[in-house]
């Protein structure tokens, strides 16, 4: 009973740390995104300056 009660608890555990994961995984790509934008967005005005 008590090696039931154990695994289960280590098995929740083990969900938040794999949640913990996703978390930090969608947050890199999202911070991914923003830069790319940023940069693109950077590339898009210095066009235009030099065009001017």
């Amino acid at each position: 009973m008590d090696k039931e009660s154990t695994s289960d608890m280590q098995g929740e555990y083990m969900d938040l740390e794999t949640h913990k994961g996703i978390e930090q995984k969608r947050h890199a790509v999202l911070v991914d995104k923003a830069t790319d934008i940023a940069e693109r967005v950077v590339r898009l005005f210095s066009f235009n300056d030099k065009s001017v």
